[in-house]
């Protein structure tokens, strides 16, 4: 299913909820508003919302209930410290607290599929309300904002360490967040575009932009936001140290464990924080985590000029279609840098099998791409995935935390390129114990496009692969892997430029594109995969020139998978890459 498809659907679910809801309430905010109205109509809004230090009247008598729904509108923007006296602006009069759950958790509150109980703080897209003044002719996000500048706009720059930093915060954000909900389950973060964030100081776990989560089982989903623009002063710390450079983006963090929450359809992009992309040599990027705690499902999102991901990831069950891009180890010894990384496996690993399929990982150098943490009894499934242009290639992608019985590991129609990378050392799969036991497992590989050197057979001692002394990694090659140098990939038109796709012309045979009709018929697997690997992949992504770009995600229109099967994380098709529906609304109105 395209990205497209499941944007309508996921749309029309909850179009449908929020018709369904026979008990709830719509209530809808503008910055025109007044708390005095009835705030059930888009002729009668409040300015402000439940939890917003500044709510008063009517705004301040209402207690949520689940199935209500909160419109913002859009192109508005509700401040955190302060407000402009712009006509768009809300001062919201501190720290937005959030206190209230839905209910039906895990039954009727379980996005994107059922979300009639649970409560929805976003927008109305169906029928789209915004300020045509801010947003123009069509629909942009209602903002977020923790009203310190954005690099490009900053009058405190600093002009020792260069872009990306400044010498001071406009308001210091190292112990507050734009929206602390750390005690809601059950409710759908919707369209923000958040920005502004700064600080001076070691947070202490207070200082992300959205914080979303109660304790286990919170069935909560941050989707379709845009969060960016962040900046902090200079502060490296000692190795082992509390890392200066760690402020959640999402925090999921709380006791015990968080699971089931969702981060979907979402930008996190530090193309206008990130040190090396502002073009400072002396750094590469900050910010980060994506999201500390959880990413039960991460799907659909760009992470790009970031210096971490989900780290420590505690749990990952469906990991897909997402785009890691520009991705640089933080310029804080002490901040331990991952993409995608497991906390304390196998503690911290759901009770589940894990599906990461139809990722796009490239150009970044991380101390960790990915690390998955594998659960005896459970199985990870493995495949359409492209690596390429990696940093550290030991750990580009880690297999551990095992228990009894042993967990199987499919790697199947995955491309993996070796010689493009970022330092020259090859990716490589490593099984480690992390922190014990060590990994006891079977592994099955099949399909792969493995470019730039890499062995064959594939066992334990091949070079794709890196075993710890203590491990047991029982690894079958079950065939149908391509075998390309760097030189012979690029000359069939197997390119970085392309993401690896083969070329959009001329594959009619394996001996002019290497992986057509090349990979064995795994449409036996379908029922146990999920449906991802019998429908096609993405079709990699690509980025908007220049620096600030936003990236937009190009997805190859899937083709069903057939008896004749390509090898590698493409299928391929004679169709021209099709295009979901671009984010848009992303540019943040700075005052």
């Amino acid at each position: 299913m395209g990205r497209s498809t499941r944007m309508i659907l996921m749309a029309l679910a909850i179009f449908f909820g929020l018709a369904g809801r026979a008990a709830a309430t719509t209530y809808y905010v503008a910055a025109n508003g007044s708390d005095s109205n009835n705030g059930t109509s888009e002729s009668s809004p409040w300015q402000h919302a439940p939890g917003m230090p500044n709510c008063t009247a009517n705004c301040a008598a209402k207690t949520p209930q689940p199935g209500d729904s909160f419109i913002f509108r859009g192109g508005d923007a509700w401040h955190r410290s302060a407000n402009t006296n712009d006509s768009s602006d809300v001062a919201m009069g501190g720290q937005w607290t959030w206190t209230w759950s839905g209910s039906g958790l895990g039954t009727t509150c379980d996005y994107p599929s059922a979300t009639t109980t649970c409560i929805y703080l976003g927008v109305d897209t169906i029928t789209p309300w915004y300020n045509s003044a801010v947003c123009g002719s069509s629909f942009c996000r209602p903002q977020l904002e923790l009203d310190n500048p954005i690099w490009a706009k900053s009058t405190h720059q600093d002009s020792v360490h260069g872009p990306g930093f400044v010498t001071a915060c406009s308001y210091d954000d190292y112990n507050v967040r734009g929206l602390n909900a750390m005690a809601a389950k059950g409710i759908i973060l919707d369209n923000w575009n958040v920005w502004g964030k700064c600080w001076t100081q070691i947070p202490n776990g207070g200082g992300n932009e959205l914080s979303v989560s109660g304790s286990a089982d919170s069935y909560n989903a941050v989707v379709d936001a845009y969060i960016h623009g962040w900046t902090e002063t200079y502060n490296p710390q000692p190795n082992g140290s509390a890392p200066f450079d760690q402020a959640a983006m999402v925090s999921y963090v709380s006791s015990p464990t968080p699971t089931h929450n969702t981060i979907a359809h979402d930008v996190f992009d530090g193309s206008d924080s990130c040190p090396k992309a502002l073009g400072n040599t002396m750094s590469n990027c900050t910010g980060g985590p994506v999201s500390y705690g959880d990413c039960f499902n991460f799907f659909d999102n760009v992470v790009r000029y970031v210096a971490n991901g989900c780290n420590p990831q505690y749990n990952a069950v469906s990991v897909h279609d997402n785009l890691f891009d520009e991705m640089w180890e933080s310029y804080d010894p002490a901040d331990h840098g991952g993409i995608m990384e497991a906390a304390n496996p196998p503690n911290d690993a759901v009770a589940s099998n894990q599906y990461w399929y139809n990722n796009t990982v490239r150009n970044s150098g991380m101390g960790i791409t990915w690390e998955i943490s594998t659960l005896g009894g459970y199985s990870a499934y493995i495949f359409n995935n492209i690596f390429y242009g990696l940093g550290n290639g030991g750990n580009c992608l880690i297999i551990d935390g095992t228990q009894t019985p042993s967990p199987n590991v499919y790697i199947t129609n995955n491309t993996f390129d070796r010689i493009a990378t970022v330092d020259g050392t090859a990716c490589t799969i490593r099984f480690q114990a992390n922190p014990s036991p060590d990994f006891n497992g079977y592994v099955t590989l099949q399909n792969n496009d493995l470019i730039g050197g890499f062995s064959s057979p594939l066992n334990s001692s091949s070079n794709l692969f890196n075993v710890c002394s203590g491990c047991s990694a029982t690894i079958t090659d079950a065939g149908n892997e391509v075998f390309q140098s760097e030189a012979a990939a690029n000359a069939e038109g197997y390119t970085p430029s392309d993401n690896y796709e083969p070329p959009s012309s001329g594959c009619t045979s394996s001996a002019n594109c290497a992986t057509y009709e090349a990979g064995s018929d795994l449409a036996v697997d379908c029922a146990i995969d999920g449906t991802a690997l019998c429908s096609g992949s993405t079709g990699g992504a690509v980025d908007a020139p220049g620096t600030g770009a936003l990236p937009v995600l190009d997805i190859l229109l899937p083709t069903l998978r057939a008896v004749s099967w390509d090898a590698g994380a493409y299928q391929y098709s004679g169709n021209t890459a099709g295009g979901p529906i671009a984010p848009t609304g992303l540019i943040a109105t700075v005052q």
